[in-house]
């Protein structure tokens, strides 16, 4: 069962999809670069960074629509 803070899954036709798949794309690439670079401390590494902010805009863009 989700969280109810959890944000729902925009499905194939709802405002903001194709968007917030972006995101999510972008947010996974970006976070598997920092753990290939970190190694062992990949997790650390991911928890202390900030999203960059082209990442961040698609999110921003999947709400907006």
């Amino acid at each position: 069962m989700r969280s109810p803070d959890a944000e729902p899954v925009p499905g194939p036709g709802t405002p903001g999809a194709s968007a917030r798949r972006e995101y999510e794309r972008r947010k996974a690439r970006d976070e598997a670069r920092i753990r290939e670079r970190w190694g062992r401390l990949g997790g650390i590494a991911v928890a202390m960074s900030e999203e960059k902010q082209s990442t961040t805009a698609w999110a921003t863009g999947a709400v907006g629509e």
